[in-house]
């Protein structure tokens, strides 16, 4: 097992090798004792033996009394992830389905990404669906659904200004209490666009495609729907409470 400090979070991190994260983690490992933990393991296949939450159809629940288990089924409604989750987050266990073959690598990534943000979550920070650039010393995040062009708009700033630096291409992390801080992750979409590093926050863009090129000033609501429409999506409601505060207190200070 390795410990990797992201942000403040130190993460005991154990899997089987796959270059797609080692690669990504590699610049934010540390020789600090870790806070949480995190395995992942290859399982020739998965069954579910619990009796589980029927609410979703591809995504079953089952809750105990100090840990959540979540199951994720494929479109054929085999189980191809279980995930147990202590209560206080400092566990995750993660097993994969075999029956994945080759896509197995993309899926632990994928996995391994939302529940490190589920951890982010519980240790206070909030992870926003953006490419973060830093900008003479301050964090510039621009946000959108995939496909808009937010990495496009980032690529634009680091080929035109030399002094222009990735933070992350896809899910920074924000700290809200205070100063508000931009953090790089190792989770950063399908490009090695990250930086173990830090910023204070200067804006944030929320950009849609237009015949238009303008820039317009949001409202106190806008921010709130642009910001929890881009927001790691919680299936916790601790973690559903934090999320919300963190929004408020962001456009309270913005």
């Amino acid at each position: 097992m390795k410990v990797y400090k992201i942000a403040s979070i130190l993460l005991g991190f154990s899997h089987p090798e796959n270059a797609m994260i080692d690669e990504r983690l590699m610049e934010y490992e540390t020789n600090e004792p870790p806070q949480y933990f995190m395995e992942v393991k290859y399982m020739p296949s998965i069954v579910i033996k619990e009796e589980v939450n029927e609410e979703h159809e591809l995504i079953k629940t089952v809750e105990c009394e100090n840990e959540t288990i979540v199951y994720t089924l494929d479109k054929k409604h085999q189980p191809i992830s279980r995930v147990t989750l202590s209560k206080t987050m400092d566990h995750i266990s993660i097993e994969l389905s075999q029956i994945l073959k080759n896509r197995i690598f993309m899926m632990e990534y994928i996995i391994t990404g939302m529940y490190f943000f589920e951890i982010a979550i519980y240790a206070g920070y909030l992870p926003l669906h953006a490419s973060a650039i830093i900008h003479q010393q301050e964090a510039i995040l621009f946000s959108a659904p995939s496909g808009v062009g937010k990495s496009t708009q980032a690529n634009l700033w680091t080929k035109y200004n030399k002094n222009v630096t990735y933070l992350n291409d896809d899910k920074p992390l924000l700290w809200c209490q205070e100063e508000i801080r931009v953090f790089g992750t190792p989770w950063c979409g399908k490009t090695l666009f990250h930086n173990n590093a830090s910023a204070p926050l200067k804006a944030i863009i929320f950009i849609k495609q237009s015949k238009n090129n303008e820039v317009v000033s949001l409202t106190n609501e806008e921010k709130l729907i642009h910001l929890y429409k881009n927001t790691h999506r919680s299936q916790i409601a601790s973690n559903q409470e934090n999320t919300i505060k963190n929004i408020n207190d962001l456009i309270e200070k913005g």
